[in-house]
């Protein structure tokens, strides 16, 4: 029950910082980047993307793992 618990409460933190950055965004209407992300993203906007997905993917999989492992 704890490991459960514990699971959602990551994946609930996880979605506070997203809608965090939201109004963020939101409030100031834009934010600006450093030079060199700046450079990055005009660059290689395919690789950041992908690695962008990557990590999701990761943070998605070992979340829904967890949750998966502890209801057995």
């Amino acid at each position: 029950m704890f490991r459960r618990i514990t699971s959602i409460s990551s994946q609930v933190i996880i979605l506070a910082f997203g809608f965090g950055f939201l109004g963020t965004v939101l409030y100031h209407d834009f934010l600006f980047a450093p030079d060199q992300v700046g450079n990055l993203w005009r660059d290689y906007p395919q690789e950041l993307t992908m690695v962008v997905t990557m990590i999701a993917t990761v943070l998605s999989t070992i979340t829904t793992m967890s949750v998966y492992t502890f209801t057995l």
